[in-house]
This record gives structure tokens, sequence and C-alpha cells, in this order.
């Protein structure tokens, strides 16, 4: 409960001032008490930290409240103080006031900031008129967001708490600029009118801050949202919101009173991360100094893009928050999971227990070292430089004297895999642009070929950062077209399996038994109820999505460890041990939704998928680490299980947003409306 203005005015600012002058005038005292106090604190001298960091705050909040009262007097004891020029003082005044508190809490806490200028970048086009909503997560970020655009020379309008009148400088600055508090017990509507008057008024250089979410994130605050709404019964809202897992679910309400009120604003939709561990105040003592990185994107969507219907514009938040949220699991990958649960997991699998890993000093592992000179005596000597190589789950690999490659199965039933590929090799080197290994010699005994070494690195994100991003991105969509444009009576000529059609979804089908078998039982958050309905549905969306008339010769393994490239561009593809006749949106999965935002975005705009292809691939990037699980309990590696565990629990969330994709190919595309023409990274939001 707030006090009346009154009274607010009448006692909080004469205690910011008398505990101002208590600290200063005892300064020395609270100085020996901070250093004596610093001996049992943990950190080196917290407390003398922690003193100088409230000293100043206690300082720069009297001498705002001071410079406030002298623009009160000025403005005619605040008759004149909605004019312009006053209102541009009292902006000048929050920006210095933030200004400091952000410096301060850069030095002491070691907060480091990476903002994405490329799309921040407003003071540079004009300053639109501007609504911003944003994530809600750790403390003072929504200072650190004011703060952000008065330094760009916006006037920000904020809706906040009313608690937050408690504060002596927020109560008085921000009730003298347009802004609103939110009281408890006042009758509906009177929010999102308030917030409906604020974004009417927007013009050149206003901008109105908003967070959809309503509180900050915390995870047991997502799950109490979750079990509230199964207690009241919308089953189909707890399951959306179930579904984000670093978010709340947007509460619409106000962010739509906004955009109806200024339909000629820009929309700027922001995500961050680094504070959301630190939710109360306990976690805030325990994280000092926080030596914290806090990482911003920001998205600007210009108001020509934003969907009219009202129904539209709820999906189209909606769908803007699963963005949010998968941007947020991308910048955390497997950290996102903790260690904890894949270790429970892992128990579950029964597999595992008491099976040693292969030991690579093992006699196989003796033989195949020695197998390159045994297969190939005429192209390996016996005096060769042999390097091993990453070879994947088949294959031991072998670079000779830096020019050659030697490759042979490690398993039994990768030796006729081996063979098969050898043969279709030539006749794809034939058909595409990007070079493919092309085999000089044959081992049919061994599953064993050697072909001429390909340069390049895989296709990391680290490595791609270096590079031209836009040609690589070229060069992929040509092989792809290239390798579509097959004639499938080639491709079955050479050997290669034709799995499409109806056994294409019968292989997809008997990939959803399998992995069911596969017992990942204790995943977290009811996270095995939501692997078992994708593991289900799946078949029969690939069906709804077009999958079984989708058909062209395809890799099937397109991921980074097969891409290899340099500064020149892309240098080739390798591995082609599972090319098929099957959906070609499968070879789009780690494009679209695994690569890089700059890559994922460059290929879609290359390739233009439908919605309904985007939507398959996203299913095929789901299931891939499923195989990574399967294959480390076949060959008994923990370690692939672990990684393969984490990542089904990190591409669970959003799959049911996938049946979008369907609907809008069954016509009901007005429901998203402009969010067609959204990039590849969009889609991403709605299959994380």
């Amino acid at each position: 409960m707030v006090p009346p203005r009154w009274v607010r005015r009448l006692a909080l600012p004469p205690v910011v001032f008398a505990l101002t002058a208590l600290v200063l005038t005892g300064l020395p005292l609270w100085l020996l008490a901070a250093a004596f106090a610093s001996r049992w604190l943990p950190g080196r001298w917290r407390g003398l930290k922690l003193l100088s960091l409230f000293v100043v705050y206690l300082l720069i909040e009297s001498l705002t409240l001071l410079a406030a009262f002298a623009l009160w007097v000025a403005s005619g004891f605040g008759r004149r103080v909605q004019r312009d020029h006053w209102q541009r003082a009292h902006y000048w005044l929050m920006r210095w006031y933030l200004a400091v508190l952000v410096y301060m809490g850069q030095t002491r806490f070691h907060v480091r900031f990476d903002v994405d200028h490329e799309e921040a970048r407003l003071a540079e086009e004009g300053r639109p008129p501007l609504i911003v909503l944003s994530r809600h997560a750790g403390p003072g970020d929504s200072f650190l967001l004011v703060h952000g655009l008065l330094q760009v020379g916006y006037r920000p309008r904020i809706v906040l708490r009313s608690t937050m009148q408690w504060s002596p400088t927020i109560d008085v600055v921000l009730h003298r600029v347009p802004c609103h508090f939110v009281r408890r017990g006042v009758a509906p509507g009177t929010g999102t009118r308030a917030i409906a008057a604020l974004a009417a008024g927007l013009g050149p250089g206003d901008a109105l801050v908003l967070f959809p979410e309503g509180r900050n994130y915390t995870p047991d605050r997502r799950l109490h949202s979750i079990t509230k709404l199964e207690e009241l019964g919308q089953h189909g809202e707890a399951e959306e919101a179930r579904e984000l897992r670093y978010v709340l679910s947007p509460r619409a309400g106000g962010a739509l009173a906004a955009l109806d009120a200024a339909p000629h604003a820009e929309v700027a939709f922001v995500a961050h991360t680094g504070l959301e561990d630190l939710s109360n105040v306990v976690d805030l003592w325990r994280g000092l100094p926080m030596d914290a990185a806090v990482k911003v994107k920001l998205w600007r969507v210009p108001p020509t893009e934003v969907p009219g219907p009202r129904g539209a514009r709820q999906a189209w938040l909606a769908w803007w928050w699963r963005r949010i949220d998968a941007w947020i699991l991308d910048h955390y990958g497997e950290r996102a999971v903790p260690d904890q649960v894949i270790e429970a997991v892992v128990e579950e699998l029964p597999e595992l227990q008491d099976t040693p890993a292969a030991s690579p000093e093992s006699a196989d592992a003796q033989t195949h070292a020695a197998a390159p000179a045994a297969c190939f005596p005429d192209l390996v000597g016996a005096d060769a430089d042999l390097e091993s190589l990453h070879g994947g789950w088949d294959s031991d690999v072998h670079l000779v004297d830096g020019q050659l490659v030697v490759r042979i199965a490690r398993r039994p039933a990768a030796v006729e895999v081996a063979r098969a590929e050898a043969r279709v090799l030539p006749v794809l080197a034939v058909h595409l642009p990007a070079d493919v290994p092309r085999p000089l010699a044959v081992c049919d005994e061994h599953g064993a070929m050697v072909y001429p070494w390909i340069p390049g690195d895989a296709a990391s994100a680290e490595r791609l950062a270096e590079l031209d991003v836009g040609r690589i991105a070229d060069q992929l969509a040509e092989m792809l077209l290239a390798l579509r444009a097959i004639p499938l009576e080639t491709g079955r000529e050479a050997g290669i399996p034709d799995l499409s059609g109806a056994r294409w979804i019968e292989l997809h089908t008997e990939l959803a038994a399998r992995f069911k078998r596969l017992g990942l039982r204790r995943l977290p958050d009811d996270r095995a109820a939501a692997a078992a309905r994708f593991l289900t549905a799946m078949p029969d969306l690939l069906v709804e999505l077009g999958a079984a008339e989708a058909v062209a010769i395809v890799h099937a393994d397109l991921g980074p460890d097969h891409v290899r490239c340099d500064a020149t561009g892309l240098r080739g593809v390798i591995d082609w041990g599972d090319v098929r006749i099957g959906d070609p949106a499968i070879d789009l999965a780690w494009l679209l939704h695994g690569a890089p935002n700059p890559l994922a975005d460059a290929v879609h705009a290359r390739l233009d998928p439908t919605p309904a292809e985007v939507a398959r691939a996203g299913i095929y990037h789901r299931l891939g680490p499923w195989f990574e699980v399967e294959h480390g309990l076949l060959v008994a590696e923990p370690g692939l299980v672990r990684s393969g565990v984490a990542g089904v629990i990190a591409r669970l969330p959003g799959w049911r947003n996938l049946a979008v994709a369907a609907r809008r190919r069954a016509g009901a595309a007005e429901l998203l409306g402009a969010a067609d023409e959204v990039s590849v990274a969009g889609h991403r939001g709605g299959a994380p």
C-alpha cells in the first residue's frame, strides 16, 4: 500500500536528506565499520564497496531532489511544468540520474553490456514514435532500458508499478512527465485506458515503454502461472505458457491498447539476458560482485508490418514472445539445462549402467590406425604422415600427408553404408556446384575410401562469425537447389534409396516409436509429457504439413560439421552416407533452426521456403538430439547421451507452435497477418 502523494512529499524527501547528512557527517566512522565488517563478508572489501555505492546513491538522490525542487519553482511552482522547455529539463535530469546509477553499477558490480547495435541505431534515423515491448527479468532492467532510450535522445513514457513511488526521485520526477503508475484494486480497464492515452500522444522522439509480462520473470512465477491456468481450466493457455521457458506469458491488454492508440508508431521488441538469476535481495547479495555480461537484442518492426485485426495482433504478440524466448534459449544453448537434470535423466537409462565406453587404445583402434596403408598401399605408404581427424559416429578418418583423406567404417553395420556412399559420390560430383568427396579408390572389405582433402573448417558459429556469411549462404542455396534438381531416376540408378511419400511417413512413425522406447522419463517440469506428445503428434503433423508430397534427393545430415568453409566461401559438403530421396525440408533443419541468425536469415532469403517447409525443418531439427541419445546408447558413450539429452530438453519448448504453419497451409493465414514477411529468425521463435 502506497500512502497518498501529499504524505510521500512531506515524509520521504526529508528522510533522504537526513540520511545523507547522517552518513556524510559520520563518514569516517562508517568507513571503519565497513572495513571491519569486510573481514567477515565474502569477496574483496565487500563492505566498503557497498558503503561507497550507498553513499553515492544518497548523494545523487539528494541532488536530484534539490534539482527537481528548483525546476518546480522555476516553472512557476509547477504551473508551466508541462511545457516543452520544462519537459526537456526534466528528461535531462532523468538522463543524468540514471547515467550515474548505471556507471556505478558497471564499476562496482562489474557489469558489462553487449548491445546489438545493428537494430538499436534509433538516434540516426530521426527518432520515430516508438512502442517498446520488453522482457522483464532481473533487478533494474527497466532502469537500464530507460537509460538506453534517454542516451539516444528519446523521451520515454513509462508504465510501472505503484510501489516504485516509494523512491522519492521516481515519485517526484515521473509525476511531471507522461507516465502511469499501476495501482492495485482499481476498476477494470483503468490501466489499459491510461496506456492508450499515453500512446495516443506519441510524437517524434517519444517512446512508450511497456513490460507485457507485468512482473519480473522468475522460475517460480512461471510455474505458479502455469498452475493457476490449469486450476482455472485454461489448459490450452497453460500449455502455451509451459512452452515458454525464459519468459512469462504476455498480458496482451496494455500492448494492444497502445498499438490501437498509436498505429503510426514503430514497435521495438527487446530481449536481454544476464540479470535473470538475481531475482531478489538474497540473490543479489550472493551474486556481488556480479561480474556479469548483460546481452541485449532489439528488433524493430515498422508500423506497416503490424497486423490490423485485434485477434491477429494478439497472436502476433504471442509469436514475438516465443521468438524472444527462443533467442534467450539460443544464448544459453546446452547451459539452459542444469547438469543435475541431465544426470537424473541419464540415470534412468539402464543401457548405460556398468557399461564401459570403448577405449581408444583397444585392439580395434590399433587395427584401424594401420588400415589406411593396408587398404590403399599404392596411395598410402608405410612411412606416410597420418593425422587422425574427427570422423563422426560411423567412421575413422585419417589425413594422409595433408593431401588425401582415408575414411574407414568403424562398425560392421556401417560398412554397407560406406560402400553405397562411394557409389553415389561420383554422380553427385557431376551435378553439384559445391565440392564433394571424389573417391580415388574404394576398399569394399573394410568399407573404406580415399579421396582428395577438401580444405576449410567446419561451419561452427565461431568460424562463421569471421567469414562472409552472405557468400556462404548464396553457395549453400545454389548447392541445395542443384541437389533438388537432380532427376530422381538418376538417383535411383545410382543406388540412392527412395524413402519418399508414404515411406517417409512410415520411417518417421518408426522413429517416434524407437525414441519413445528410450525411456526419457525424468525430464523436468512435465517435459516427459511434452516429449511424448511431440513424438506422438510428429508423423501426423508431417502429413498435414505436406512432407509426403515433397520429394527430392537430400543430404539428410546437413549440419555444421559437414559444411566446409573458409575465407573464400563454401569449400565443400562432406559425409553423404545418409543421402536419400525424401523431404527436402530436412536439409533446412540446421540451416534455419540451428545456424547462427545471420546465416539462417541469409539462407531463408535466398531459398524463400514456405511456412510449411520451415515448420517441417523445425520438426527435423527437434529430432536431431534423439539420434544422438540413441547412438550414445548403442556405442556406450555416456558423453553422447548427456549432450543428446540436453539437446532434447532444449529443443522441446514450442513444438506445438509448428501447427500454426499447418493452419496457414490450410488457408488461415490471416491469423498472423504480416508475420509471413518476417525473416527466418522469427520462424525460429516459433520453433526454438
